[in-house]
């Protein structure tokens, strides 16, 4: 007689043998089910796959599985895409994604951290924006900007730090109110960022000077 002491068969352990039918040549043995309860049973039928538990039927239950229930809504939209364009070589932004390095971190493979760590995007003209273009998608990484802000932050957009401040060349514009093309093409010239805004400042010293 093999000995199956301690050995699970789905719900059931077994514990110890009880006894032999004579007739059938068959062993019964003290079954233990995963609900606590303890029976008598065939041990052919146990291991064959037959009795799967004392009876509850806790072993033909299906595992609870939590659904986060987000499946087809634009941000489990957002997140796949993210996935594709890192890990499809055959997606069209692939070359400018995972082809050039840019990776999504092992807490985001999971859409659940992704959701609790980003949150919902405040409106539906906001989408996933990294602040550092050459960096990965993770947490540290990531907003949610408006197209706006996005075109802002494109690689080919320059950047030009200025008494300490960095900001791109649309940004400088908007607050010299000048020509975001014009500190495009000085910068381009090779020239500093004093040089860049040098008459920009000449302008405020001499308006301010009328003024008083």
């Amino acid at each position: 007689m093999k000995d199956i002491t301690g050995k699970k068969y789905k719900a059931l352990t077994a514990k110890q043998f009880s006894h032999k039918c004579l007739i059938y040549r068959t062993h019964f043995w003290i079954f233990e089910c995963d609900c606590g309860a303890k029976k008598i049973m065939q041990k052919s039928k146990v291991i064959g796959g037959r009795f799967v538990s004392c009876g509850c039927g806790l072993a033909r239950k299906k595992p609870n599985i939590k659904s986060h229930k987000h499946t087809g809504t634009r941000i489990y939209r957002i997140w796949k895409n993210i996935k594709t364009r890192i890990n499809n070589k055959n997606n069209l932004g692939f070359n400018n994604y995972g082809g050039r390095g840019i990776k999504i971190c092992d807490r985001w493979v999971k859409f659940e951290n992704f959701l609790a760590d980003m949150g919902y995007p405040p409106t539906n003209k906001h989408s996933i924006d990294r602040i550092n273009n050459d960096g990965n998608y993770e947490p540290s990484n990531c907003r949610w900007a408006t197209s706006i802000q996005q075109t802002r932050n494109q690689r080919s957009n320059v950047i030009i730090i200025y008494n300490g401040i960095l900001k791109c060349a649309s940004e400088w514009a908007e607050l010299f109110n000048i020509s975001a093309s014009v500190i495009r093409k000085k910068y381009k010239k090779g020239l500093s960022s004093e040089e860049i805004f040098k008459d920009v400042v000449l302008k405020e010293i001499k308006n301010n000077f009328i003024e008083v």
